[in-house]
């Protein structure tokens, strides 16, 4: 675990190559394995005075790239606090030839244009390069509001989330001119709940074994033939407008072919 101090009088760095005597001996092509991030640890002091803290790498040509920590929205204040922190950048930030790093340099102050500056101590630990992978403190604040499953990624998972959760509160019981639970579990009437008493009569169906065990209470099985349940022919079921709005748990028994 390096400690890091800072030069009073001028700009402090530290480099190490990626390969050569006393070297890192790692592998100069940081494209291999699809890498695509840099992650270090640093551990902070109260009395640090407060300087641009950055990451430089240097490619086989002799160009460099550096980033400076608050470049993704961190706070530089951190290397005040005496507890670690993990820094993520992504690699392609750096703009330089990532088949060939000659070296990797940790640094405080202005680099370009050194000036007496302040003091302190910083810790660093565990330097690692990663494939991709999920950093949720990197992610904008749209992305967040849709990425409930924290992965990343919106695909599916959101999906099931989401219609898990439609119906979690039972929908409102105004306006309704039907409302069967189906939990009667027995005989051959499907009982209507609404003011209106749209009761409905199982047709072809066998009240012994056709009642089941739903997702909420009771269910009902149709057999995907002739089975139904006739409810009549109620004014309060005439559909006078152009729109209704209908909602049922759906169970099918055979995805493949939808029976």
């Amino acid at each position: 675990r390096p400690e890091f101090a800072l030069d009073p009088n001028y700009y402090s760095e530290v480099e190490a190559s990626t390969s050569g005597p006393n070297s890192l001996e790692v592998d100069p092509n940081w494209t291999r394995e699809n890498l695509k991030a840099l992650s270090l640890w640093f551990y902070g002091d109260a009395d640090n005075d407060i300087e641009p803290m950055w990451v430089k790498l240097t490619d086989q040509s002799g160009s460099s790239g550096k980033v400076t920590y608050g470049d993704y929205g961190e706070n530089p204040n951190d290397i005040n606090e005496p507890s670690w922190h993990e820094w993520n950048i992504t690699l392609s930030d750096f703009g330089v030839d990532l088949t060939h790093v000659n070296d990797i340099s940790i640094g405080f102050g202005d680099r370009d244009n050194p000036q007496p500056g302040g003091s302190g101590v910083v810790f660093f630990d565990d330097i690692s390069l990663y494939p991709p992978r999920c950093f949720l403190s990197l992610r904008s604040d749209d992305f967040a509001r849709v990425d409930y499953v924290q992965d990343c990624v919106v695909d599916y998972k959101e999906l099931k989330v989401m219609a898990e959760n439609w119906l979690v509160q039972a929908p409102g019981t105004g306006n309704l001119v039907g409302w069967w639970k189906l939990d009667d579990a027995t005989g051959a009437t499907a009982q209507d709940s609404s003011i209106y008493g749209n009761h409905g009569t199982l047709i072809d169906m066998n009240p012994a074994s056709d009642w089941v065990t739903g997702p909420i209470g009771g269910a009902l099985h149709f057999d995907g033939i002739d089975d139904y349940v006739d409810c009549a022919n109620d004014v309060s079921l005439q559909i006078t407008g152009t729109e209704i709005s209908l909602a049922a748990w759906v169970k099918y028994e055979t995805a493949a072919d939808d029976s």
